[in-house]
């Protein structure tokens, strides 16, 4: 069974993670199955691995879930850079995103 990329647009085969064309995404949403299923979404983009288990703590510490995805295939060192321009996204619970927003801009630039 076939299904067009959400993002090129070119048909690809139905279960695929990957565009083989594009190399973008196919998930729709990541869930927590513990907290009834319900969606993250992106908040912030990392520009490396350092940076998002720093950002991933420092939210942890205040009491946020949080997920630290990564773009890159391991086959293929740092290709999800320069595909998508960062190493990876921090994703949260829609509920948490404004208050996730105003923490990390309220840290100072190193």
């Amino acid at each position: 069974m076939m299904k067009k990329c959400r993002f090129c647009g070119e048909k690809i085969k139905e279960g695929l993670l990957l565009c083989p064309f594009c190399l973008r995404d196919q998930l729709n949403k990541i869930t927590f199955d513990s907290d009834n299923g319900e969606e993250l979404i992106k908040v912030f983009s990392v520009s490396s691995e350092n940076i998002g288990h720093i950002v991933k703590g420092l939210l942890e510490e205040k009491g946020i879930t949080c997920v630290l995805k990564s773009y890159q295939i391991s086959q293929f060192d740092s290709v999800g850079v320069y595909i998508y321009g960062s190493w990876g996204e921090i994703q949260v619970k829609k509920k948490d995103a404004e208050k996730v927003v105003k923490i990390i801009q309220k840290q100072k630039p190193v």
